[in-house]
């Protein structure tokens, strides 16, 4: 996926970590539907909560062992993202599993809140979708 756009912090996340691009809705849609778990980061764009961000997950990934694959939302991509997701802070990251959103950690939280915070997202089970009501 190409890199044009990206945030410069989120562009080492792509470049020298291997974290995947979700440059459109499709893509996000793409990537998150494959089996396992996954961990999204949206950066927003103010570039110093953006690097903030991109020290952050690295170090995410890093406590629960890799568990999860990475994805980096390019900068142009934000909004429709945001909006798909339904986060309205940055920067944050989104977790999913097996094509379904478990939970979203955002916001100043302190180290410990935060790996508390996604440890419990990940313990989740995610909810069935619901049946139509007319068929």
């Amino acid at each position: 996926m190409p890199r044009d756009n990206i945030n410069a912090a989120a562009d080492r996340l792509v470049a020298i970590l291997g974290w995947e691009v979700c440059d459109d809705p499709q893509s996000l849609f793409d990537w998150a539907g494959r089996l396992g778990e996954h961990m999204l980061l949206i950066p927003g764009e103010d570039p110093d909560d953006a690097r903030d961000a991109a020290t952050v997950g690295p170090r995410l990934a890093e406590v629960f062992r890799h568990r999860f694959d990475c994805a980096v939302v390019q900068t142009e991509a934000d909004g429709a993202v945001r909006a798909m997701t339904g986060q309205r802070r940055v920067p944050t990251f989104v977790f999913f599993r097996d094509g379904r959103q478990l939970g979203a950690v955002g916001g100043a939280l302190g180290w410990a809140d935060r790996i508390a915070r996604v440890q419990t997202i990940l313990e989740c089970t995610p909810q069935p979708e619901p049946e139509p009501a007319f068929a």
